[in-house]
């Protein structure tokens, strides 16, 4: 029994595992427990799996001794524990940025809808012992030394609790669910030297007390992508002394990394722009769509829908799952009261502005300011934060700008578009100018309503004014 879980470990493991054998394997598998030890990793392998930036290349990873820990019994509440010892990585940057392949996601055994291997890969506790990691490159070469860390499933706010299902919250309507990983390590040394000549004896060392990161991931629980992340770091202390000549080895190196980064993201740029202009060279060719013929609907306004509307001259939909949430705040009986209210206060004021005088002075300061709250009120009607995503009170934002110029049309989801016949016109809008762009007069009735203190101070003040 214990001889063909071998084979198939070392079946799975020769991918990213040299010269992997037999021998390297002990097993207890009614304990759940399993060794390997003197392992040499396959760099190629890593680079691919770890999607390591082009301008890297891992030169050598090998590790002293893995040890897994397996909870048969309560795979669904507590993780897998896995612990690596001794662990060696060396990297070098590459001056001539390595190629970029195309993604082996087809393969991937875990890709798919989000089901239960994917929660067990997810919530594995790693620790990791003796961890040096080193980093050269022509200009400077670096070292990291780590006696320990940690990573493992957290709640939200970043507590290490026993049961995993604590550690993930599910969001069934969006078709989303967030993890929440934590790395921690009790300190660190770092070590990092200019190979100029210029810059002799210019090591730069720091000391790292007590580090932890936060991780917040969020992935599609359709096909277990990952969608977004979130890292916050917290140091305890950060030790360092410079003088001249390490400030000036550390801006060279910090130059030359950014050098090769931005080097990376034009490759990455024109690679995206060649695949996409083939597959798109190719269906325009088979369909003989052009311009105002075509209407693509797409949910990023940069990825999807400026090139097809600048290069091409396509039709361009929208589809922004906020739209339906600001309408109905739009439409909401305490929304619209406010911005009545707020209309009323800017016609008090428009008003009052050609009244000199300290009783209009002060009453002007008391609408101005009940104004600003009012506003605030409006804001968090959407998000206490940063508001309404397409409007900063009277004006749009930058969001919003972009999403007129590149998007014809936009709306929360292309099933909308089913409530119209295929031969229906969306007409624009007029848009106010500038010199158009005057505030109406309120209703007197709701005016003398809801403001007849202020309209009484009001009079009195223009009464006194033209005595």
């Amino acid at each position: 029994m214990a001889s063909l879980i071998k084979n198939q470990i070392i079946k799975r493991l020769s991918k990213f595992v040299k010269n992997l054998s037999a021998n390297q394997i002990n097993l207890s598998t009614i304990k759940g427990e399993g060794e390997l030890s003197s392992i040499n990793l396959d760099e190629r392998a890593l680079e691919d799996v770890t999607e390591l930036p082009t301008w890297l290349k891992i030169q050598k990873a090998t590790c002293g001794r893995v040890f897994i820990k397996i909870p048969w019994t309560n795979l669904k509440t507590l993780p897998i524990q896995l612990t690596l010892d001794d662990v060696i990585i060396e990297i070098e940057t590459c001056e001539k940025l390595r190629d970029l392949q195309s993604s082996s996601n087809g393969n991937d055994p875990f890709i798919g809808k989000y089901g239960f291997t994917n929660r067990v890969i997810d919530g594995i506790s790693l620790t990791i012992t003796n961890l040096t990691f080193t980093i050269k490159s022509q200009g400077f070469k670096a070292s990291v030394f780590l006696p320990c860390l940690d990573i493992y499933s957290t709640t939200p706010n970043g507590q290490k609790v026993d049961t995993l299902t604590l550690t993930r919250l599910r969001n069934t309507t969006k078709s989303h669910i967030l993890l929440f990983k934590e790395i921690s390590w009790p300190n660190a040394r770092i070590e990092a030297s200019s190979n100029d000549n210029n810059f002799p004896g210019t090591s730069i060392r720091f000391i790292v007390n007590s580090c932890r990161m936060r991780i917040a991931m969020k992935k599609n629980l359709q096909d277990s992508t990952m969608i977004t992340s979130r890292v916050m770091t917290h140091f305890d202390d950060l030790l360092s002394v410079l003088n001249d000549a390490q400030l000036k080895s550390a801006l060279n190196t910090y130059k030359e990394i950014t050098e090769l980064m931005n080097r990376a993201s034009e490759q990455r740029k024109h690679y995206a722009e060649d695949k996409f202009n083939g597959n798109l060279a190719d269906l325009i060719e088979m369909t003989h769509w052009k311009g105002n013929d075509v209407l693509y609907i797409g949910d990023h306004i940069y990825g999807d829908l400026a090139d097809l509307f600048l290069k091409y001259g396509w039709r361009t939909g929208a589809i922004l799952e906020e739209v339906e949430e600001e309408i109905n705040i739009i439409n909401s009986e305490s929304f619209q009261k406010t911005i009545q209210w707020l209309n009323v206060l800017q016609w008090l004021i428009n008003h009052l502005q050609i009244i000199p005088g300290p009783e209009a002075d002060a009453l002007m300061k008391t609408w101005v300011a009940e104004r600003e709250d009012e506003k605030a009120k409006s804001r968090d009607l959407f998000n206490p934060y940063f508001g309404s995503v397409f409007r900063t009170h009277t004006v749009p934002t930058y969001f919003h700008r972009r999403l007129a110029r590149f998007a014809d049309v936009y709306t929360s989801n292309v099933c909308n578009f089913l409530s119209y016949p295929l031969d229906y016109i969306f007409f624009p809008r007029r848009v106010a100018l500038a010199h158009e762009n005057v505030l109406p007069t309120p209703d007197i009735n709701l005016l003398l309503m809801d403001t007849a203190h202020h309209a009484m101070r009001f009079e009195t003040a223009h009464v006194q004014y033209e005595k």
